[in-house]
Formats: C-alpha cells, structure tokens, sequence
C-alpha cells in the first residue's frame, strides 16, 4: 500500500505513513472521496467534450455561408451604414457563428484543464 499524500510505500498494517504522518483513516476516506467523484467527473468532461464537437458543428455551416453571401453580391469589405437588409443577415449569421465558434472554445479550454487536474 502506497501513502495518498507523499506517495511513501507502507506495510499493510500501518495506521500511519511514517515520512508525512498522515493517518491511514485520512487516507482511506480521501480514497473513497475520489472514488465517488470520479466517474461523475469522467461523465461531466464527456459531455463538454460533446457539446464542443457540437458547437463547431454548428459553427462551421453558419460561417462558410455567412463569408459566402458577403462576397457573392462582388462586396469589398467596406459596408458603411445604413446597412441594407442582406448585409444585417449576412452579419448576423456571421456573429452567431462567431459565436459558437467562441463557445466550442471555451468548452475545449474548460475539458483540457478538467482531463489535467
């Protein structure tokens, strides 16, 4: 049996690890902590990392169509207000692909430092 907290090997009678003094009680309980979150968190990652795909997913539609329409009409890229109503949309699904793109970000961010920890 190994110690939880300073990685020390110990008899399997010990009560206590003789190089940080932690009592085995301590330890056994931290064990069982962990094995009760562990699979939650395993399941909770999981879901963020399908949520990411998903957004990227979405994402990649909305902007393909969304750079597609502003260079169809021969549009440079100096639209000046007031806007005509084909280029609100076509800003609009630009944003929200933007957007989700922004999300699947995050979410790839907040897995990688959750598989980490």
């Amino acid at each position: 049996m190994f110690c939880m907290k300073c990685g020390n090997e110990l008899p399997d009678n010990a009560g206590f690890c003789n190089k940080c003094g932690t009592q085995l009680g301590q330890m056994q309980q931290m064990g069982a902590m962990q094995q009760l979150y562990a699979p939650a968190q395993k399941k909770k990652t999981a879901s963020l990392t399908v949520s990411a795909i998903v957004h990227v997913i979405l994402a990649i539609p909305f902007l393909i169509l969304g750079f597609w329409l502003r260079n169809k009409g021969g549009y440079n890229y100096t639209w000046r207000p007031p806007y005509s109503s084909y280029e609100i949309l076509t800003l609009g699904i630009l944003a929200i692909g933007g957007i989700a793109m922004l999300i699947a970000i995050v979410l790839a961010i907040v897995v990688t430092v959750r598989k980490n920890s």
